[in-house]
């Protein structure tokens, strides 16, 4: 018996080894081909882990109660999760999904919409529980959402139940149903688009961007932590509140906000206020419930305001730097904060039981239409345009000072304790 090995043999094992490799290779190219499917036609509710679904151009996913893990996507259209594989769904312009998307505990790269998601249970289209991730939402131009996006938990859970993340959501289109983050944490907001409903955050937000030419139709309510908002050539149509803590602020640039800006509550700080080139808030800057506003208020000359209140038992010392047109400033509480006035200001009101601790000065250029006072105020000096009617109702006034070619007319039926 004779044999002749020739170099590179290899005989049965080597055989084998190719046999192996070339079925890895084909598991790989079945994976692969089973982990991107589109959609077409009148689909089924269906789950997804670990996949890349694509809905296209004339498909509709009807509503159903698609199953992930043991848990079911109740009023779903599609359902992510639970087992760590990272997935990615996009809705082509035309395509739509009849119901929301419903995630728990999943992993997702992108949710890309330029067709339509209907709204579901607790009004949303697109709704996170147990730890999701996103990486991105994208509503297109074309994109409609007929719900909200949101962050939230369960009742029964607790907000540990809820304690997603979405790091950024960019709307480009049109979301009827609002944004909340109920639990957990979105990033960066990004706003080109509308949204309607309103914005909420109940734990922690980022930065809120609403710019050229986006708008938001409800309140933009913060209740607990955010970074910043910006409102730069666009339109806020109610009002901004917050109960929490917003670090950076509050810009508006070239914009329109059509209620109020609210600082309320004693664990309220809503950071410094800009309201800058040719902004309009068309309600008032409010100082609320037991709030102490210590950051600053600038009011570029082009801008206007509608007011400044501060109410009973809150307290307003930061500094303002007005320069544009404001139409009240009232208080009720104590009043700290400095007003030395080059601005047109309609009136300055003090309600019995205010304090307002330091002096008013009017300067040349500068006009204050009626000073009323059924409180506390220090001196007033008057060297603006125009008329003041000053109106001293039972309240206390230090002094009173008219200057060299201003004209004031004063009534008073309380104290003036230094004179005229």
């Amino acid at each position: 018996f004779s044999q002749t090995l020739t170099r590179g043999g290899g005989g049965k094992t080597s055989n084998l080894k190719r046999t192996a490799l070339s079925c890895t290779l084909l598991t790989t190219l079945l994976t692969s081909a089973s982990a991107a499917r589109d959609i077409t036609g009148n689909h089924n509710a269906f789950a997804i882990n670990g996949e890349t679904v694509t809905i296209k151009s004339g498909a509709t996913v009807q509503v159903g109660s698609p199953v992930i893990g043991k848990y079911k996507g109740s009023n779903s259209s599609i359902a992510v999760g639970q087992n760590g594989k990272e997935s990615s769904i996009t809705i082509e312009q035309g395509g739509k999904l009849n119901g929301r998307i419903y995630t728990r505990a999943a992993k997702i790269k992108d949710i890309i919409i330029n067709g339509s998601i209907g709204a579901g249970p607790s009004n949303a289209s697109i709704i996170n529980f147990r730890s999701t991730t996103i990486e991105k939402i994208e509503v297109g131009q074309t994109g409609v959402l007929e719900g909200g996006i949101i962050n939230s938990w369960f009742k029964n859970g607790g907000t540990a139940s809820g304690n997603s993340k979405i790091d950024n959501i960019d709307i480009k289109g049109e979301v009827k149903g609002g944004i909340k983050n109920q639990s957990g944490t979105m990033q960066t907001i990004t706003i080109t688009g509308s949204v309607s409903g309103g914005i909420q955050n109940d734990d922690t937000m980022d930065t809120l961007k609403i710019e050229s030419g986006g708008s938001v139709s409800g309140d933009i309510i913060n209740n607990k932590t955010m970074q910043n908002i910006s409102v730069s050539g666009s339109t806020v149509n109610n009002n901004i509140q917050n109960s929490g803590t917003i670090t950076n602020g509050v810009t508006i640039t070239n914009s329109t906000i059509g209620g109020n800006i609210v600082n309320s509550g004693s664990n309220a700080n809503t950071g410094a206020i800009n309201i800058t080139g040719t902004s309009n808030v068309g309600g008032s800057i409010i100082n609320q419930n037991g709030a102490n506003f210590t950051n600053s208020i600038t009011l570029d000359q082009s801008s206007k305001l509608g007011g400044i209140s501060n109410t009973q038992g809150s307290t307003m010392s930061g500094q303002l730097d007005l320069k544009g047109e404001v139409g009240e400033i009232n208080n009720a509480g104590k009043f700290d904060s400095t007003l030395t006035l080059s601005n047109k200001v309609g009136q300055i009101n003090n309600a019995e039981g205010g304090t307002i601790t330091n002096d008013i000065t009017i300067n040349n250029g500068g006009s204050v239409g009626a000073i009323n006072n059924a409180g506390t105020m220090q001196a007033i000096t008057n060297n603006g345009t125009g008329t003041l009617t000053l109106t001293n109702s039972g309240g206390t006034i230090d002094k009173i000072t008219n200057g060299t070619g201003a004209t004031a007319t004063i009534r008073n039926q309380g104290k003036i304790t230094n004179g005229i």
